[in-house]
């Protein structure tokens, strides 16, 4: 979702409506895969090394929560469902 994101805002992209399905209720558990990194990477380090996972979610989601605003700040009707 950051790499869409960053796409739209970098295109200047007119987006009316957004939501995503983050699972921020279990991010560092799998439920959110950081910028940057495949599926099967983040599957290993959630096996090997959930601390250098946790700092990518961490950097992923200032970065998706930066994005969100920047768009909200230009018109984007931003909402979460969940």
């Amino acid at each position: 979702i950051v790499d869409l994101l960053e796409y739209i805002v970098k295109n200047n992209i007119k987006v009316d409506l957004l939501s995503d399905q983050t699972s921020c209720h279990a991010a560092y558990e799998g439920g959110y895969c950081p910028q940057g990194i495949s599926f099967e990477e983040r599957t290993r380090l959630l096996a090997e090394d959930r601390g250098k996972f946790r700092e990518l979610v961490d950097k992923s989601l200032r970065r998706h929560f930066e994005l969100v605003k920047c768009l909200v700040g230009r018109g984007t009707y931003f909402f979460d469902y969940g």
